[in-house]
């Protein structure tokens, strides 16, 4: 079975959609968290959240989109949200 169908069988939902994300950091980051903006009203699941990047400059990660609905590229940008313990302290300033 390959890779994406394994992913397909885990999300909560049937999907036609699996997008594949990759997080780079250049220096640690603690507590990434991804999020989609809920203005854009999809049902959505991320491979894996809530991770770490210590020992390791990228994760790839998964999106599935519930159903037939589709997002561009440009669009997926600008709505998803990437957040750690360091751009929660940039908040605050």
């Amino acid at each position: 079975m390959n890779n994406l169908l394994k992913i397909q069988k885990m999300a909560p939902f049937l999907t036609n959609y699996i997008y594949e994300i990759i997080i780079e950091s250049k220096s640690p980051e603690l507590f990434i968290n991804l999020n989609i903006d809920p203005r854009l009203d999809v049902e959505f699941w991320f491979s894996i959240n809530g991770f770490h990047l210590i020992n390791e400059n990228e994760k790839i990660i998964h999106l599935c989109i519930s159903g037939n609905k589709t997002i561009s590229i440009d669009v997926l940008k600008q709505y998803l949200w990437i957040e750690s313990l360091a751009t929660l302290n940039m908040k605050e300033l």
